[in-house]
């Protein structure tokens, strides 16, 4: 797979598919997330489970990150374009992209080159990779913020850092890792991992979106909890490009049958 992996780029086997957030109150699409696929020309479709981790170890992270990036900007404004909505884009950057002296300069050149405005683009960092609060890393961060883009912590409660942690970070947003939102059963308790953690975004004027989502449990609790947006299987699996139309279209048919009366 290693092998492999270092031609994947440069002969077009990378995809991006996206997604969809869904604000849980009005089911209208705010935006998407951004998520790379491989398309093996042996196995076929392969997760970022069966690779990411092989990326990173050998760097081709960097690569497959900055093309997953411009990609999907020039995506988002394409759908807008052609009248399907004004989205918001979800992009994962790992700790060995955070690392590169010239992130904050290859962002900005994306949304130049394809008029993105930053405040649409939502950078999610792993807890992980700013737990240390190092000063490069916080550097990075604030040089971010400062591009008027959204930042936001990923799979927030799995890295155990601390409130005091959060508050010196200028995030904008936290998503709550799917581990919290599967325990979200039936009973009360099954959910306080998840009631905690956004009670603590709350708290913090935070933004909150619950990952992982796939029954109308987990939704009725998300919103009785006053979590915003949600995305995961009870609304869309990861859809590659050609698909999002269809699915934006059913959820606009559905939020019209909702708003009409009997």
């Amino acid at each position: 797979l290693e092998t492999k992996l270092r031609h994947a780029v440069s002969q077009n086997q990378i995809r991006v598919y996206y997604q969809p957030q869904v604000n849980i109150n009005t089911n209208a699409v705010i935006g998407f997330e951004a998520l790379a696929r491989w398309d093996h020309p042996e196995y076929g479709i392969l997760p970022p489970a069966k690779f990411i981790s092989i990326a990173e170890d050998t760097g081709m992270i960097k690569a497959i990150g900055d093309w997953v990036l411009a990609t999907a900007c020039k995506q988002i404004m394409l759908w807008e374009k052609n009248g399907l909505g004004r989205f918001r884009l979800a992009v994962n950057v790992s700790a060995r992209q955070l690392s590169q002296t010239d992130l904050v300069s290859k962002i900005e050149t994306v949304l130049q080159d394809t008029q993105l405005p930053a405040s649409r683009l939502c950078i999610e960092v792993k807890e992980s990779a700013v737990m240390k609060e190092s000063v490069a890393t916080m550097n990075i961060l604030n040089d971010l913020k400062t591009l008027g883009l959204c930042l936001a912590i990923d799979d927030f409660g799995v890295g155990h850092s601390s409130m005091n942690q959060l508050q010196k970070l200028p995030v904008d947003a936290i998503t709550v890792d799917r581990s919290f939102v599967m325990n979200i059963a039936g009973r009360e308790r099954d959910g306080i991992g998840a009631k905690a953690i956004i009670g603590l975004a709350k708290n913090l004027g935070l933004h909150v979106t619950a990952e992982g989502v796939e029954t109308t449990t987990q939704v009725e609790f998300l919103r009785r909890y006053q979590c915003e947006e949600a995305q995961g299987h009870y609304y869309s699996p990861p859809i590659p490009a050609q698909q999002v139309p269809q699915f934006v279209a059913s959820m606009t048919d559905m939020r019209r049958s909702m708003s009409e009366p009997l």
